[in-house]
């Protein structure tokens, strides 16, 4: 299996030139990436592993690429892409007319679920109506969502962060949607080192709108009693 993945990238790798300029490489396999091709992304992302003069670029790449790894490595048919998603399943993440509605879990039920997933609907800033039934319902459920962190400290003991699917983005300057977005705040007195690494937050979810000089700063928050890194 091992040597099968490797001839793949190495196959890969050969339709790319080391003269294409960085950005061009990189954004090319973040594409790839984005549409599960993990064999391409991971050619061209060795090609730029440490050799991309923005640490926090260098940094979310580096994260990718444990990722597409650890995907290239499963079977075909339990490969996900990063959001979750397992190619022929259901898509958990749709929104509109074709949106799967999240079933009320069961008393003592913990809640695998994905920040794309939680978030599978189009959400209005103006209108609090536009959260579904189905997703208030889930207020107070026992929940374990996987992530990244961006602290909110400006010290190096982070007491509250934001819960992202993906740093990529917000590298990039874009900032993902209220609704793919999970505050977390940690008990009183308790702080944990900041972390690049992908994580696993385990707690009490709470779907509630919060508003500050009437703007919306986030819709959901966990009270967290376990965060540990990402299998």
């Amino acid at each position: 299996m091992r040597l099968a993945v490797a001839a793949a990238v190495l196959l890969a790798a050969a339709s790319y030139s080391l003269a294409e300029d960085q950005p061009a490489m990189l954004a090319r396999a973040d594409q790839a990436f984005a549409a599960a091709d993990y064999g391409t992304a991971m050619a061209i992302y060795k090609q730029l592993d440490g050799k991309l003069a923005d640490s926090s670029q260098q940094s979310a790449m580096s994260e990718r690429m444990r990722f597409a790894a650890k995907q290239l490595a499963a079977p075909p048919a339990t490969r996900q892409s990063q959001n979750g998603a397992i190619p022929g399943a259901p898509d958990t993440t749709a929104t509109g007319a074709n949106r799967v509605p999240h079933p009320k879990p069961k008393d003592g039920e913990t809640l695998n679920i994905t920040l794309h997933e939680l978030g599978n609907f189009d959400y209005n800033e103006d209108d609090d109506k536009s959260i579904p039934a189905d997703v208030r319902q889930l207020n107070g459920a026992h929940v374990k969502i996987p992530g990244v962190m961006f602290p909110l400290d400006q010290t190096g003991r982070v007491t509250r962060f934001l819960l992202v699917n993906d740093m990529m983005s917000c590298c990039y300057g874009t900032a993902p949607k209220l609704q793919h977005v999970a505050m977390v705040e940690l008990p009183k007195d308790k702080w944990m080192a900041a972390t690049q690494d992908r994580i696993t937050v385990e707690g009490t979810l709470k779907v509630e709108v919060k508003k500050d000089d009437g703007f919306v700063m986030s819709i959901f928050s966990i009270e967290p009693s376990s965060i540990k890194m990402a299998n």
